[in-house]
């Protein structure tokens, strides 16, 4: 396979005719829709593997906790990533909690296979990993990368047993941030290749954003391939609080809510953004009371969300330039996503780890050699596939079987196809090994899920884009022909590991 795939053969099929057949709907007959995948016409696409005597560079960028609409706030991101690759708008994490979704990135497994079921207690965060021998940076050494690390790691990293000067296998450089100061905006500490230093007073993006371009301007960055794994804290929630923080002015509000921590520059430059207007906002009649000073809170924490990742949009401009000055930008994947999604009001929930698409959906864009630009995919692409694809475009042999499958070609201009992901969530802190829920995104069109107590949801995307109407009881036969095909993928994608994991 090249290296590339020819831009005149990627121009040719971004005409407005192709970017009709990758926006057509879903057949709306029920065999259609419940069909495990399809094949389709697609371009001609080559993995961006080696040639020339050269393997690509890896980028992969993370944000923690942002949804797939904010997007909005990051403009350079959009331009500098968007505009010369592809746009994922079903990209999903099938367990939408920090660390599980981590540990997915780090093994290419679903949760129930790598075992960080949670952020916290027996089942969850680091130490509930089923082995950091066998991952995704030791796979890329092995296959003559260097492995770079700068940002949050899983959830319980540098706290208890997880040493603050624990170097993780795999890794030639390390820079994690290390416990809880991880959302201290403006008081982290960086274990910094085994030895932990103290970053007071310098705001978290701009210090994270720095120890990456330092990775990225040392010498030997343009003699060998390398993988970098940045990961930014925007737009979690952390302090230190200001004065006119929901936590400060409304201290008894259940839920509590927290907000990100914007820079100097950038505090209170959204102060007139509202809330967005959907129909699916507070929605339920059930849990929170958000009337009244609820909604105003809200809309603090969702300006503040907006206001820090503008400062992780410049820190991605500055990785773009940093990319082209030395000559990388046009060998490096540069994969920008969000290791879940968040809820801000939308189904009356804040938060995350819930099946809404919101939640489950990632904000993610691909751009690099050989993936084709200026294109916008609703093909279904889970961060399993994310990780089949780095190993394949690396040339690596992963230690254990992938539970995704490359998605290179999902990237090229064609009819979406039909794919079938598991979706997946155990309770936040110290839960045990029940499922909240299991269930599937199926192709762009279905949301299934079957919860604890048995009940079930199903959402059709075409006729219901804001999963407001349940069709579980639905007598329509062709309805009931997809539940039946779902609730068989949600029973095989629940147990499943490796092989049985895929649908292609």
């Amino acid at each position: 396979m090249r290296w590339s795939l020819a831009r005149a053969a990627v121009a040719a099929a971004t005409t407005t005719a192709a970017l009709g057949a990758l926006c057509a709907p879903v057949p709306s007959t029920a065999q259609a829709a419940a069909t495990s995948h399809a094949t389709v016409a697609r371009t001609a696409f080559e993995v961006p593997t080696r040639a020339r005597g050269s393997r690509p560079n890896v980028m992969m960028i993370t944000v923690d906790d942002a949804a797939p609409g904010d997007l909005r706030f990051l403009p350079k991101t959009r331009k500098l990533l968007g505009e010369s690759g592809t746009t994922l708008t079903n990209a999903i994490a099938p367990t939408p909690l920090c660390a599980p979704a981590r540990a997915s990135l780090l093994t290419g497994k679903y949760a129930h296979n790598h075992g960080t079921l949670s952020i916290s207690g027996k089942n969850g965060g680091l130490g509930a990993l089923d082995s950091e021998r066998n991952t995704l940076p030791v796979w890329l050494q092995a296959a003559g990368y260097d492995t770079l690390f700068v940002g949050k790691y899983l959830n319980g990293y540098g706290e208890g047993a997880s040493r603050a000067t624990y170097v993780p296998p795999g890794w030639t450089d390390w820079r994690a941030t290390i416990g809880k100061t991880t959302y201290n905006y403006m008081g982290h500490r960086i274990n910094l290749n085994g030895k932990p230093r103290k970053f007071r007073g310098d705001y978290s993006t701009t210090v994270l954003g720095a120890q990456a371009d330092d990775m990225l301007t040392a010498p030997r960055r343009t003699s060998k391939p390398w993988y970098l794994w940045l990961n930014y804290v925007a737009p979690h929630h952390g302090g230190p609080d200001d004065a006119d923080d929901p936590t400060v002015t409304h201290p008894r509000f259940r839920p509590a809510v927290q907000t990100a921590r914007p820079a100097k520059k950038y505090r209170n430059t959204l102060r007139r953004l509202a809330l967005p207007r959907k129909p699916n906002m507070f929605a339920s009649t059930r849990g929170v009371d958000w009337s009244g000073a609820g909604r105003s809170l809200l809309r603090e924490a969702y300006q503040q969300r907006g206001e820090a990742l503008r400062s992780v949009d410049d820190a991605i401009a500055k990785h773009v330039r940093i990319l082209k000055r030395t000559g990388m930008w046009k060998q490096t994947v540069v994969i920008f996503a969000s290791d879940n999604g968040y809820s801000v009001g939308e189904h009356n929930h804040l938060g995350k780890n819930v099946y809404w698409r919101e939640e489950t959906t990632v904000p993610t864009i691909i751009t690099g050699p050989g993936v084709p630009s200026g294109i916008t995919t609703k093909n279904v692409i889970s961060q399993l596939d994310l990780v089949a694809s780095i190993v394949e475009a690396a040339g690596a042999t992963p230690g254990r079987s992938l539970d995704g499958e490359p998605a290179w070609d999902l990237l090229a201009p064609g009819e979406t196809e039909v794919r079938t992901v598991g979706i997946e969530a155990w309770p936040v802190r110290y839960g045990g090994l029940r499922a909240n829920f299991t269930g599937v995104r199926k192709g762009d069109r279905w949301t299934y899920v079957r919860m604890r107590s048995g009940r079930e949801f199903l959402y059709d995307h075409d006729s219901d884009p804001y999963e407001l109407r349940n069709l579980r009881r639905s007598e329509d036969p062709a309805v009931q022909e997809v539940l039946a095909q779902v609730r068989a993928d949600t029973d095989r994608l629940s147990r499943c590991d490796g092989a049985d994991c895929r649908d292609r």
